[in-house]
């Protein structure tokens, strides 16, 4: 871990500010590990992010579930797709008034030409993807007390939702004002 990112973690602040992939997870946990080697103070994590792969977000919103300090977030401009997701395992979720939280269905771009063609390839996809989605209704279900109905709704509609709007919802507990 480079100078910044120790000053910080010793100030209990973690950053997800990129897209969600394999090295953001590779890093949340070796920050996770740091912070628990310091008796896992409360943390505050800041997002401004635009999501990325869902099996990496779910697996660091498992990292951020299990630690056992308080783990506050805090939407910085956006939280956007897996994000949102990830923000869900805070035990406080807070947003900054201007910032945005987008909610949608599971996205897949990892699939090949040759595997759509392929019936067997295809449905495994399909499949694995369902259960991505599933998971990631039931961690909205249980942190926003919306019913399934009402999540599915609005993931269909790829809703990007303002701060007022994402506390409305349940995404978010409070809104910080600025001035």
């Amino acid at each position: 871990m480079d100078n910044m990112t120790l000053a910080l973690l010793d100030k209990g602040i973690l950053t997800i500010a990129s897209k969600i992939e394999e090295s953001v997870y590779n890093t949340i946990c070796d920050e996770i590990a740091y912070l628990e080697s310091r008796g896992s103070p409360d943390i505050e994590v800041r997002i401004y992010s635009i999501g990325g792969d869902a099996r990496i977000g779910l697996c660091i919103y498992d990292v951020l579930k299990k630690y056992t300090g308080k783990v506050t977030g805090i939407v910085y401009r956006t939280a956007q797709s897996m994000a949102a997701i990830i923000l869900q395992a805070c035990d406080v979720r807070i947003c900054l008034p201007h910032a945005r939280i987008l909610i949608h269905s599971i996205r897949t771009d990892g699939i090949t030409f040759d595997e759509l063609q392929s019936e067997k390839a295809l449905r495994r996809e399909i499949a694995y993807s369902k259960g991505l989605q599933k998971a990631c209704i039931a961690i909205l279900k249980k942190s926003t007390s919306q019913k399934k109905k009402a999540i599915r709704k609005q993931l269909k509609k790829d809703r990007l939702m303002s701060a007022k709007q994402a506390l409305e919802f349940g995404l978010v507990d409070e809104i910080w004002a600025t001035n």
